[in-house]
């Protein structure tokens, strides 16, 4: 149930809005600058899946003097914070993703704010000549603050647009159904790798590979770290950020990735989970070691050495062939 008026409603009849009690309503203005900066791209990180309503849309909660809005699909979050001194009352809604062009429209329209209200089971938004009345579809809070790492153990800070054509130059190699593309961390050194290994179900019994190195001005992570991504959500993540400049927040393969950025006042990370890797899909890009490695184990067998070297984190094995690593660092636990 939506009603849209392009001009203010002198009485709210038609909806029946609860009359407002310090109990039953929740009110902030936000100028139109950050309205816009926060719904920026929000469609291209909503869920469209009828399944799980509640991913459908920008939730905004009211909290303690802070707006916090959050949009996902399960796969990545685009999420803000932001003090906010005009509010009355904690609570939170969704904006329906049907809606959200509406806002967008008309925040760009507005000569100042909008104002957002929730009263009851009604929320409403208007600016100084439109206002929109929409039943609060109660959607189920995704508590999206458990899985946000608070700690990290790498943090990346890049240019975007070298990664980004990296990504444009191995999309030859890469799966058409999977996706995956990973990056390889290492010190000064990115090395971005698409490949093909086709999937559990169709097997690729001759995988290709593309890849391409991207400097950094400074180190990035002091151990090797090899990570995993769909490569539509990295460029989503990537072109969602207005700064040249990202920064990327690690802590291991299989734990959600903070990409981060500010637009003035208002802080703008993006959660992006990663996609598993396994060890048999490098092996054909890692190749085997070469002699050198060898001549440290003069009393076992080349079988032997192979299954050594095995052993070792994929990463290292990675890091090893490339030069980048000692073979005392290659087996340091």
């Amino acid at each position: 149930l939506v009603q849209v008026s392009l001009a203010k409603p002198s009485k709210e009849i038609d909806f029946q809005v609860p009359k407002r009690t310090s109990n039953n309503t929740t009110n902030f203005n936000l100028d139109k600058k950050s309205v816009l900066e926060i719904l920026d791209s929000s469609e291209d990180f909503a869920g469209t899946e009828d399944i799980r309503p509640h991913f459908k849309g920008h939730y905004f909660e009211c909290k303690g003097g802070n707006l916090v809005t959050f949009v996902t699909d399960a796969h990545k979050l685009k999420y803000t914070k932001q003090e906010i001194s005009s509010y009355s009352g904690d609570s939170g809604f969704l904006v329906p993703s049907y809606l959200i062009p509406i806002v967008r429209e008309w925040a760009a329209k507005s000569f100042d704010y909008l104002m957002f209200e929730k009263v009851g089971k009604y929320i409403i938004i208007q600016s100084e000549e439109f206002r929109l009345f929409f039943l609060d579809e109660e959607a189920k809070r995704v508590e999206f603050e458990h899985v946000i790492p608070q700690k990290f153990n790498f943090s990346v800070i890049l240019d975007k647009q070298p990664l980004l054509d990296a990504i444009k130059a191995v999309k030859p190699a890469i799966n058409k159904i999977t996706k995956n593309i990973s990056l390889h961390f290492y010190k000064d050194t990115i090395c971005v790798v698409g490949q093909d290994n086709g999937t559990n179900l169709v097997p690729n019994e001759t995988p290709t590979y593309a890849w391409t190195d991207v400097k950094l001005d400074a180190y990035s992570c002091d151990e090797p770290l090899v990570i995993g991504f769909n490569f539509e959500y990295l460029e989503t993540v990537l072109n969602a950020s207005p700064s040249n400049t990202v920064t990327f927040n690690m802590n291991a393969f299989d734990r959600p990735v903070v990409v981060g950025f500010t637009v003035e006042s208002i802080i703008q990370p993006i959660l992006l989970m990663p996609v598993m890797l396994g060890k048999e899909l490098f092996k054909d890009f890692y190749g085997r070691p070469d002699s050198n490695l060898y001549k440290h184990f003069s009393d076992k067998t080349e079988e032997e050495v192979n299954r050594l070297f095995d052993s070792r984190p994929f990463e290292k094995q990675y890091a090893y062939i490339r030069n980048l690593i000692t073979f005392d660092e290659l087996m340091a636990d």
